[in-house]
Parts: structure tokens; C-alpha cells; sequence
């Protein structure tokens, strides 16, 4: 397999994801330029707090930690809800 394919190899791939945003927006009947591939959520999240840079926001946890680092990272000020196991996890308001 690999020796078929050895001059493959040696092309990085497209870093505008040309080819993967056209399929997906062919399939989805949607522009290409609407598609954003990464890799992996973590990688999206950063991104999205880097360009939308929100000056405050807040964060329901328990969840992912990345969107605090993210935010972090991207100067926002950060609100804290916890949400509390003996609630089952659910917004309780009071």
C-alpha cells in the first residue's frame, strides 16, 4: 500500500481545504465559503473565541473546559453557573 502511493507523500495537504469544502458544500447545497474544517472541536472553539473575541460570556458547567481556555485565551471575562448534581443538572431559578 505504501510503496503505491509513495509519491503521495510527498504533497502536504491543501491548507485551504479546497477540495474537502467544495464536497461538503455540494452535498449540503450550501457555499464553500461557509465551511470551516478543523481539527477537531478543540481546534473550532479556539477559532471561534479568537474571531468573535466576546467581552463577556457565560459558561453553564459542568462541560467541556476547552471553552474557558478559549475564552480565556481570547480576553473575555467569564461568568461561571454551576449547575448542582442535587438539581440533576438542571437550571434551577431559584
Amino acid at each position: 500500500m505504501i510503496r503505491e502511493n509513495i509519491n503521495s507523500l510527498l504533497h502536504y495537504p491543501d491548507p485551504e481545504y479546497g477540495e474537502c469544502r467544495e464536497a461538503i458544500a455540494s452535498r449540503h447545497g450550501i457555499p464553500a465559503e461557509f465551511i470551516i474544517p478543523g481539527n477537531g472541536a478543540t481546534e473550532l472553539i479556539f477559532l471561534y473565541a479568537r474571531v468573535l473575541k466576546p467581552e463577556r460570556c457565560l459558561i453553564v458547567s459542568p462541560t467541556f473546559s476547552e471553552y474557558a481556555k478559549a475564552l480565556d485565551e481570547a480576553g473575555s471575562h467569564i461568568d461561571l453557573f454551576r449547575l448542582r448534581e442535587e438539581d440533576d443538572f438542571s437550571i434551577n431559578p431559584d
